[in-house]
């Protein structure tokens, strides 16, 4: 027990305790009241909402809760916030505070213009300025680069720390950005009487930025990979607010495709800014320009796609202004295509270079013009569009879309004026698209110029190949070019005209097939094969070409639809052909040496109680014809020299020596046509009018066919069926005529076979039996009535649109003929005894286009004979070994024919008639073991005349 002393001053300890308790509460009652009031009054003032404010006197902290700020469109939330300072202190004019920590940091800044409400803000510059110490954690922020329709930039984990020193204030601060990170570090001297100066200095560093994240926030053009890098800065205050600004730093951008290759991309940059003017040195290594491809200069109607730069530069001015020079650079994979949406077609129409070098570069943005000293192109792609508006340079007037610009241009398109005093090329590749196709000029070496208020001049040739490098057989005649000329642009830049003069020298003509007159058929394809030279002069006007000049085609071949025509060398002459001719026009076509083979068509079937000759079926035009018709064009001259004609494969000549020529071919006109030549020995020819480009083949005149061998026939006659004729001199006639009734015809045809004679074998399949009962040899035997000489004639007639005159009509009135006159055949009873043969000599088969002294002794010993006796004739019948093997029977067979032709034109240069001499096809029956060889056997004819046969007579 206490004694009653102690009781007492316990309990008066106890009282004065429970006293100063009660004044602490009261007291801090009263300063939580004064510090919530003051508090408001300074939000209010400060325009800041405060959901809580707790004052702890004992600590002289006050913690304020749910705080929240706008400035514009910025906002910023503070869960927490510690700051170790009396109230008074904290909202009086010069407020001093110890320490303020934040806690739950949430901002949103979207502009840039906020920056400065930021900046003049008093009260909150003020709070930040006289804390001691200040710290941030967890702090989340969203950078609004461009605005709220693009992405924001995000800090997430932001951590910040300032410490007020003697010497100025220190902050540091740390967060994680794009998925990589960022560090800084900001120095500020202390606040100075005026008229001293003052600075800070500072420097950020990150690591590992999403590019691609940040690209889209500053609304630019997406880039992969990842950026590293930091800035410093220093900024210092004089006299009239006078402000200097220096920053400089390095950003390295990594990406994966550049990962093996050691190819770093970085970019160094030194700046200073007085008085809002700003001046920058700007040292670029491989640093890519895709993301700025909406505010550089467009080419040709086409937008930056991808460029990497290596340059030091200098820039001058203000932001939007600027003058900028650079003594060298180099351009790197640079690709500019059409700003549209079309990925196809931008691909097609794309430029591409390698690599681009230059000197002396001046911009000025004020002016959008770009002047480059001299320009160097290496590795470049350049595809230009036939039709549409390619430019050399694209503008507009900087206001608004050109109407004609095409689709997903900028809404606002900058006007650029581009000068080049010289540009160097190597290996350029040039392509013009059309809608045929596209034609490439390739590995173009030159020089062009683009000055200042004159035009674009070049000089262009094929790069000569190096002998190390070159094939020993193909290196020269491989395809070369030569362009020469200008091109007119207004003060935008853009192509107005162009004019020059091309040369192209061993050019494969299929690489220019978009420029010919020939298209495709929806049933077969048009295959071109030929070395070409030619010269030309092009114009170019608004998108649309024009050329004119000469071409020489050698080794020229055309294939279609189991057509071809072949030619030694084939000349042009042409001009203007292009694009926006009322007509396309070729003066003149020559060729030498050419040969043409058709698709072989058999005999067409026909009923034998027909009538009257079947109507063919009407075909759609020539592929050729439609082609021609849809480009109006129009033909001077056709001139074909020393041809051949071929029917089902190049073997199988019908006609040779073969000269064509038409004079005016165009749209529904009748052109001036002569055809001469040789089938099958005999001569042929063809005079009258054709008018070639109808829907239909139309044609009037004359042919003639005098005294030929019939063995052109046999590919044909196998192909119908029927047995070769083996002997025999076939003439024809075929007039044509205009009809009475509109777009008709009427015609005559002639044909007469002397000493016709088919194989023995019966051929099962042959379709005169059905056609008239009879087969091929029978036929023949029954319509010559043992003369020797069966002579058709009849008339044809019929409209041009629905029983057109081709080889198809032709083919079945022959049959009707043939098939009326054997019904009015009377067989006579008495068969005439067989004609005396004699066999004369006996020539050895020749490989070599020359008779002995000997051969030709005999020979003359026959011709002897055949004059002192003009009923006889001669048949030159062929003894040969007639080997199994199709090879040596094809050499075997061309030896004969050989041979029987060096005795035929021996027997007619002495004056004996072709239609008196007759070779004999070799067959089976002349198979010996013996030495080949050409017998020449003597023959008396019958005296008998030989009656022309008419059907339905």
């Amino acid at each position: 027990m206490f004694p009653s002393a102690a009781r007492w001053y316990l309990a008066a300890i106890a009282v004065l305790s429970l006293l100063c308790i009660a004044m602490q509460l009261s007291i801090q009652a009263y300063a939580q009241k004064q510090a919530k009031e003051l508090i408001r009054v300074w939000s209010e003032r400060a325009n800041v909402h405060i959901d809580d404010v707790r004052y702890h006197l004992l600590r002289n902290g006050l913690v304020l809760q749910g705080l929240r700020i706008e400035r514009g469109s910025d906002k910023v939330s503070i869960k927490h916030i510690f700051v170790r300072a009396n109230p008074k202190l904290l909202t009086s004019s010069t407020p001093r505070i110890g320490i303020m920590d934040i806690s739950g940091f949430d901002a949103e800044f979207t502009s840039a213009v906020n920056s400065k409400i930021w900046h003049q803000d008093r009260d909150l510059k003020q709070i930040w300025q006289a804390a001691t110490s200040l710290t941030v954690h967890g702090g989340h922020v969203n950078l609004y680069l461009k605005g709220k329709d693009f992405p924001p930039v995000e800090l997430r984990g932001l951590s910040l720390h300032q410490q007020l020193q003697t010497s100025g204030r220190t902050i540091t601060g740390s967060a994680k950005l794009l998925q990589g990170t960022l560090n800084g570090q900001w120095n500020m001297a202390t606040e100075t009487q005026k008229g001293e100066s003052s600075q800070s200095k500072g420097i950020i560093k990150w690591h590992a930025l999403d590019a691609s994240q940040l690209t889209a926030s500053l609304a630019l053009k997406h880039i992969e990979g990842h950026l590293n890098g930091e800035l410093s800065w220093k900024m210092a205050a004089g006299d009239a607010e006078k402000k200097s600004l220096n920053l400089q730093g390095e950003i390295q951008l990594d990406t994966v495709s550049d990962r093996e290759t050691s190819n770093p991309h970085s970019l160094q940059f030194n700046a200073t800014n007085t008085d809002d003017l700003w001046k920058i040195d700007i040292a670029a290594a491989a640093w890519p320009l895709d993301p700025w491809s909406d505010t550089l200069p467009m080419i040709g109607g086409r937008q930056l796609i991808s460029a990497q730069l290596d340059s030091t530069s200098h820039w001058r001015g203000r932001d939007g202004h600027w003058k900028i020079s650079s003594d060298k650079g180099l351009l790197q994979d640079m690709i500019y295509a059409r700003p549209d949406r079309n990925q196809e077609g931008n691909k097609h129409s794309a430029w591409y270079w390698s690599r681009i070098s230059y000197a002396k570069a001046n911009i000025d943005t004020d002016k959008n013009r770009l002047h480059l000293s001299a320009i160097n192109m290496v590795d470049s792609r350049l595809m230009l569009q036939a039709g549409k508006a390619d430019t050399i340079i694209q503008a507009d007037t900087g206001d608004a879309a050109d109407k004609n610009s095409p689709p997903g241009l900028p809404e606002k398109t900058l006007a650029w004026n581009i000068y080049a005093d010289h540009i160097n090329i190597r290996n350029m590749m040039l392509a013009l698209t059309m809608p045929q196709g596209k034609v490439t000029l390739e590995a173009l070496d030159g020089k062009a110029q683009c000055p200042k208020g004159k035009p674009l001049s070049f000089k262009l040739h094929t790069a000569a190949v190096e002998t190390s490098l070159a094939p020993d057989k193909n290196s020269a005649t491989s395809p070369k070019w030569r362009l020469r000329g200008s091109a007119e642009k207004d003060k935008h830049g853009e192509l107005i005209s162009a004019s020059f003069n091309v040369t192209g020298t061993h050019i494969p003509i299929a690489r220019l097939r978009p420029l010919l007159p020939l298209q495709d058929d929806i049933s077969s394809p048009v295959k071109l094969a030929g070395d070409t030279e030619f010269k030309a002069k092009v114009t170019v006007k608004q998108g649309s070409w024009q050329m004119q000049g000469k071409a020489a085609v050698r080794d020229f071949n055309l294939s279609h639809g189991g057509n071809s025509w072949l030619a030694k060398q084939v000349n042009l002459q042409f001009g203007p052909v292009g694009m926006g001719l009322d007509a396309q026009k070729i003066n003149s076509i020559k060729s030498q040496e050419w040969q043409y083979t058709a698709a072989l068509h058999p005999l067409p079937p026909r009923m034998p109680d027909s009538t009257q000759p079947e109507t063919t079926e009407v075909s759609n035009p020539l592929w050729w014809v439609t082609t021609l018709r849809k480009n109006n064009t129009k033909i001077g001259h056709l001139v074909f020299e020393n041809g051949k004609i071929s029917i089902g494969q190049q073997q199988s000549i019908w006609a040779d020596q073969v000269d064509f020529k038409a004079d005016t071919i165009k749209i529904d006109h009748w052109s001036d046509i002569s055809i001469k030549g040789k089938a099958g020995s005999g001569d042929f020819h063809f005079n009258g009018k054709w008018q070639a480009l109808s829907d239909e083949q139309r044609f009037q005149g004359k042919a003639v066919l005098s005294q030929a061998t019939p063995f052109f026939l046999h590919n044909w006659m196998t192909a119908s069926g029927m047995p070769h004729l083996i002997q025999g001199r076939l003439s024809a006639k075929l007039s044509v005529n205009d009809g009475h009734a509109p777009d008709s015809y009427q015609s005559t045809v002639k044909v007469q076979l002397i000493q016709g004679r088919t194989e023995a074998e019966t051929f099962p399949s042959d379709p005169m039996l059905a056609r008239t009962g009879y087969n091929t040899s029978d036929l023949l035997q029954r319509l010559d009535q043992h003369t020797g000489v069966i002579t058709l004639q009849y008339d044809l007639a019929g409209q041009w649109t629905t029983q057109p005159l081709n080889l198809e009509r032709l083919g079945l009135s022959m049959q009707a003929a043939m098939h009326q006159a054997v019904q009015s055949v009377t067989i006579a009873k008495d068969k005439p005894k067989p004609a005396k043969t004699v066999t004369e000599a006996r020539i050895r088969l020749h490989d070599r286009e020359r008779l002995s002294q000997n051969e030709r002794i005999r020979l003359f010993s026959v011709v002897r004979k055949m004059r002192q006796a003009p009923d006889t004739i001669v048949e030159l019948r062929a003894r040969w070994s007639g080997k199994k093997e199709d090879s040596e029977t094809d050499a075997e067979i061309q030896r004969i024919r050989r041979t029987q032709q060096l005795i035929e034109r021996y027997m007619i240069y002495r004056k004996i008639n072709s239609r008196r001499i007759f070779p004999v096809w070799p067959t089976a029956e002349d198979q010996t073991d013996e030495t080949g060889s050409i017998q020449v056997v003597t023959k008396k004819l019958p005296s008998q005349k030989a009656q022309v046969r008419k059907p339905g007579h």
